[in-house]
């Protein structure tokens, strides 16, 4: 046997290490690429709405939801006050609440609709 086949080298091959540090950066960076480009073009979250919307001019209304508050509560007045709607014909507005009730008293005594109790 000859000496240089009986042992191993005690050099290094310099060019297959360099090989595979090239090999794993370029593998690196692919694998950076492709995640930037998943989060970036396919995975990104949608933008955020604007706290307050504002329409484009012409603005009719100067305060709309100030607006919308009042109106609110004028139904809501309207829907659990009383008022007349005819007081000649004795026709008036009642909470809703309350001609539920009084539809069942009459239905309890036999009485049609419309009736007074």
């Amino acid at each position: 046997m000859k000496p240089a086949q009986a042992h191993e080298s005690a050099e290094l091959e310099t060019g297959r290490l360099l090989r595979l540090a090239a090999v794993s950066a370029g593998v690196l960076v692919l694998v950076l690429l492709v995640m930037w480009w998943l989060w970036w073009g396919l995975l990104r979250p949608p933008p955020r709405p604007a706290t307050q919307h504002i329409p484009p001019p012409p603005r009719l209304q100067a305060h709309p939801r100030a607006d919308l508050q009042r109106v609110r509560a004028a139904q809501a007045q309207r829907l659990q006050g009383y008022a007349w709607v005819d007081r000649k014909a004795g026709i008036a507005r009642i909470p809703v609440e309350r001609a539920a009730a009084l539809m069942v008293e009459h239905a309890k005594r036999g009485k049609p609709h419309g009736t007074a109790p």
